[in-house]
Protein backbone atom coordinates (compact mmCIF):
# COMPACT_ATOMS: atom_id res chain seq x y z
CA UNK A 1 0.00 0.00 0.00
CA UNK A 2 3.10 2.19 0.61
CA UNK A 3 3.77 2.84 -3.30
CA UNK A 4 -0.17 2.91 -4.22
CA UNK A 5 -0.25 6.47 -6.16
CA UNK A 6 -2.58 8.64 -4.28
CA UNK A 7 -5.39 8.61 -6.85
CA UNK A 8 -5.43 4.85 -5.94
CA UNK A 9 -6.01 5.19 -1.85
CA UNK A 10 -9.41 5.01 -0.66
CA UNK A 11 -10.76 8.50 1.08
CA UNK A 12 -10.69 6.79 4.47
CA UNK A 13 -6.79 5.98 3.71
CA UNK A 14 -5.94 9.15 2.34
CA UNK A 15 -7.14 10.93 5.00
CA UNK A 16 -5.49 9.09 7.46
CA UNK A 17 -1.92 9.83 5.75
CA UNK A 18 -2.87 13.53 5.64
CA UNK A 19 -3.39 13.18 9.06
CA UNK A 20 0.11 11.10 9.90
CA UNK A 21 1.87 14.04 7.29
CA UNK A 22 0.23 16.55 9.70
CA UNK A 23 1.38 14.97 12.66
CA UNK A 24 4.96 14.31 11.68
CA UNK A 25 5.03 17.94 10.46
CA UNK A 26 4.18 19.22 13.74
CA UNK A 27 6.94 16.92 16.01
CA UNK A 28 9.04 17.84 13.60
CA UNK A 29 8.48 21.64 14.07
CA UNK A 30 8.44 21.14 17.90
CA UNK A 31 11.97 18.72 17.32
CA UNK A 32 13.70 22.47 15.36
CA UNK A 33 11.91 24.46 18.83
CA UNK A 34 13.72 21.99 20.77
CA UNK A 35 17.04 21.93 18.94
CA UNK A 36 17.38 26.00 18.38
CA UNK A 37 17.13 26.58 22.04
CA UNK A 38 21.21 26.18 23.85
CA UNK A 39 20.73 23.56 26.55
CA UNK A 40 23.05 22.43 29.29
CA UNK A 41 23.27 18.51 27.78
CA UNK A 42 23.56 17.38 24.72
CA UNK A 43 19.99 15.81 23.42
CA UNK A 44 20.10 11.90 22.47
CA UNK A 45 17.13 10.45 23.65
CA UNK A 46 14.39 13.27 23.76
CA UNK A 47 11.99 11.15 26.26
CA UNK A 48 14.83 10.65 28.47
CA UNK A 49 16.75 13.79 28.17
CA UNK A 50 13.49 15.71 29.42
CA UNK A 51 12.60 12.96 32.00
CA UNK A 52 13.82 14.89 35.03
CA UNK A 53 12.36 18.80 33.93
CA UNK A 54 15.69 20.27 33.76
CA UNK A 55 15.75 20.36 29.79
CA UNK A 56 12.18 22.05 29.77
CA UNK A 57 12.92 24.56 32.34
CA UNK A 58 16.05 25.89 30.07
CA UNK A 59 13.58 26.14 27.63
CA UNK A 60 10.99 28.41 29.81
CA UNK A 61 14.04 29.80 30.73
CA UNK A 62 15.19 30.95 27.66
CA UNK A 63 11.52 32.85 26.90
CA UNK A 64 10.98 34.08 30.23
CA UNK A 65 13.67 34.57 32.04
CA UNK A 66 12.23 36.22 35.21
CA UNK A 67 10.03 32.71 35.48
CA UNK A 68 12.59 30.08 35.87
CA UNK A 69 15.44 30.01 38.35
CA UNK A 70 17.48 27.31 37.11
CA UNK A 71 19.17 26.41 40.54
CA UNK A 72 15.81 25.04 41.84
CA UNK A 73 15.99 22.16 38.93
CA UNK A 74 19.30 19.90 39.99
CA UNK A 75 20.01 16.74 37.34
CA UNK A 76 18.64 13.81 38.45
CA UNK A 77 18.50 9.84 38.61
CA UNK A 78 16.40 9.33 41.06
CA UNK A 79 12.51 9.43 40.77
CA UNK A 80 11.69 11.25 43.95
CA UNK A 81 14.04 14.05 42.75
CA UNK A 82 12.64 13.85 39.73
CA UNK A 83 9.37 14.25 40.59
CA UNK A 84 10.40 17.52 42.90
CA UNK A 85 11.45 19.06 39.97
CA UNK A 86 8.10 18.11 37.99
CA UNK A 87 6.24 19.31 40.65
CA UNK A 88 7.81 22.84 41.41
CA UNK A 89 8.10 23.62 37.51
CA UNK A 90 4.54 22.91 37.51
CA UNK A 91 3.48 25.14 40.57
CA UNK A 92 6.20 27.92 40.33
CA UNK A 93 6.42 28.41 36.75
CA UNK A 94 3.82 26.41 34.27
CA UNK A 95 0.84 27.55 36.52
CA UNK A 96 1.69 31.16 35.67
CA UNK A 97 1.92 30.53 31.92
CA UNK A 98 -1.42 28.99 32.42
CA UNK A 99 -0.56 25.54 31.78
CA UNK A 100 -1.21 22.76 34.24
CA UNK A 101 0.25 19.19 33.77
CA UNK A 102 -1.66 16.82 35.95
CA UNK A 103 0.27 13.70 38.18
CA UNK A 104 -0.46 11.16 35.34
CA UNK A 105 1.18 13.71 32.45
CA UNK A 106 4.09 14.10 34.87
CA UNK A 107 4.37 10.33 35.20
CA UNK A 108 4.50 9.56 31.86
CA UNK A 109 7.21 12.03 30.84
CA UNK A 110 9.27 11.16 33.91
CA UNK A 111 8.73 7.09 33.44
CA UNK A 112 9.96 8.07 29.35
CA UNK A 113 6.38 6.70 27.99
CA UNK A 114 6.48 7.35 23.85
CA UNK A 115 5.26 10.62 22.97
CA UNK A 116 4.77 11.93 26.10
CA UNK A 117 7.38 14.58 26.43
CA UNK A 118 5.83 15.17 22.52
CA UNK A 119 3.20 16.11 23.66
CA UNK A 120 3.82 18.16 26.45
CA UNK A 121 6.44 20.17 24.26
CA UNK A 122 3.58 20.71 22.13
CA UNK A 123 1.23 22.34 24.62
CA UNK A 124 4.15 24.38 25.89
CA UNK A 125 4.97 25.47 22.79
CA UNK A 126 1.69 26.99 22.09
CA UNK A 127 1.60 28.22 25.92
CA UNK A 128 4.87 30.07 25.22
CA UNK A 129 3.92 31.77 21.62
CA UNK A 130 0.13 32.67 23.17
CA UNK A 131 -1.04 30.42 20.76
CA UNK A 132 -4.35 28.55 21.68
CA UNK A 133 -4.27 25.12 22.25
Amino acid sequence: MQNQPEELLSGEEQEGDEQQNTSENALMYIYEWVDSIPLSRQKKNIARDFNDAVLLAEMIKHTHPRLVDLHNYPSACSTKQKLSNWETLNKKVLRKLGLRISKEEILDVMNSKPNAIEELLTKGYHVIHGIPL
